[in-house]
């Protein structure tokens, strides 16, 4: 009879799975991808080109998220991941949303979390790498799992809209995950752009789930509260905030700041 090696080198639980025959090294490697239709009603969505009296809002036909996907574990306490976007511009019509799109006018690829984590117990874990920053929970929600294709305008324009920082975190879950924690020293700039003043901010989340081993229906009630501080060298810091803009691409509010340089 064939002998039994145990379970297979190569499979799906949950995700694709590569390992090593005695488990020490497993690889994930994935693709993520998110497409949308969009299209315009009402006064004032005329879809014909700006240069023939319409408003540029055609049907619009949008991968909104192209991501690669690797990560893996090591030795049952380090893991790493390390996800790229790639964007594009939709498909259709001749003009778009010419005066206020901030869809790519060409595919770019770009860094999204890329991090190694170790896992020291379920009490203390260290993070370090660009990371989604604590700052509410929708935030460290990951993509895969959050309820909407993309998160609410609040947290992508006002609460986290960096999204990610690169730092260091620790974080864990105490008392039988009644409390959780996470603790991170960041370079405060946001995503893919490198420490300029020498500033760091410090932000923090704690979370309550105060019924998590007595009663199931309310198990997973939690009451969380974040914080951030920082500053920033106004003779080393040039660029500005953030735009804030819907999922579809629409700018709501554009900086215009500029400084001497």
């Amino acid at each position: 009879p064939a002998r039994d090696d145990g379970p297979p080198l190569a499979g799906w639980h949950d995700r694709f799975y590569l390992r090593d025959r005695n488990d020490h090294f497993r690889f994930y490697p994935g693709v993520q991808l998110a497409f949308d239709l969009q299209t315009w009603f009402g006064p004032g969505t005329n879809g014909d080109a700006r240069s023939a009296g319409g408003t540029g809002l055609p049907p619009r036909f949008v991968m909104r998220r192209g991501r690669i996907d690797l990560g893996g574990e090591l030795l049952s306490r380090w893991s790493f991941q390390a996800q790229f976007d790639t964007n594009m511009r939709g498909i259709g019509g001749t003009e778009g949303l010419a005066a206020g799109d901030v869809v790519p006018g060409a595919p770019a690829a770009t860094i999204g979390n890329l991090f190694i984590d170790y896992n020291l117990c379920d009490c203390l874990r260290i993070s370090f790498g660009q990371i989604r920053t604590p700052t509410g929970m929708e935030n460290r929600t990951g993509d895969a799992v959050t309820v909407t294709t993309e998160r609410t305008i609040a947290t992508r324009g006002f609460i986290a809209p960096g999204e990610r920082e690169t730092g260091i975190m620790i974080w864990g879950d105490l008392f039988d995950d009644l409390l959780s924690y996470e603790l991170m020293a960041a370079g405060g700039d946001g995503n893919n752009r490198p420490q300029v003043d020498g500033s760091f901010d410090f932000i923090g989340r704690f979370v309550v789930r105060p019924f998590s081993s007595s009663v199931e229906l309310l198990e997973k009630l939690q009451i969380g509260v974040s914080a951030r501080h920082g500053n920033r060298d106004q003779y080393g810091v040039g660029y500005d905030a953030y735009t804030v803009s819907t999922g579809q691409g629409l700018v709501l509010w554009s900086p215009v700041y500029t400084d001497s340089l």
